[in-house]
């Protein structure tokens, strides 16, 4: 397993998860 594949699957992962919070939160 490459660092740098980790980082960027990682990454993705991460701005997914923030928006569907955000989207989860941001509901009035």
């Amino acid at each position: 397993m490459s660092y740098s594949a980790f980082q960027v699957f990682g990454s993705q992962h991460l701005i997914t998860l923030l928006i569907c919070l955000i989207a989860i939160i941001g509901i009035p």
